[in-house]
């Protein structure tokens, strides 16, 4: 595959979202094919599309651009932030807490003890508290 020129054929355009169209060059058994190149992002894998018809390339390119910025277009800048947001969801789904309560909580324990002290003021308080230290731990007696 060789890209005939190193700019886009055609650019699918939404928003501040570009969608390039390249036309390409391939030889097979000594005869050139010519077709157009869009690539698109299915669960996080680049796929490339190929098309013979330069207006199929283009209309695919300009479907792309639309549903990719009707998405969430105003979440787009926070790509980067995918992995921590989806490792913060997991952690806190245990706990039955949304990602922005778990988020207040924790501000608001952090301005009235340290981080570094956080977890062994809760471990203190769990094992000390008034009315009896170690409620929900079974104890077996035998």
């Amino acid at each position: 595959m060789i890209n005939k020129k190193s700019r886009p054929y055609y650019v699918g355009k939404a928003g501040n979202l570009h969608v390039p169209v390249y036309e390409c060059e391939q030889k097979k058994k000594g005869k050139r094919y010519s077709y157009f190149s869009v690539a698109e992002y299915v669960d996080g894998k680049r796929q490339c599309k190929a098309f013979s018809d330069p207006e199929a390339a283009k209309a695919k390119a300009d479907e792309i651009a639309q549903a990719t910025a009707r998405r969430e277009p105003e979440l787009l800048a926070f790509a980067h932030l995918k992995r921590p947001i989806r490792n913060a969801l997991e952690a806190l789904q245990p706990t039955g807490l949304r990602i922005d309560r778990g988020a207040r909580l924790l501000a608001d324990a952090l301005q009235i003890i340290s981080g570094e002290e956080l977890l062994n003021a809760c471990r203190y308080w769990r094992d000390q508290r008034p009315g009896g230290g170690l409620i929900g731990r079974s104890s077996v007696s035998g």
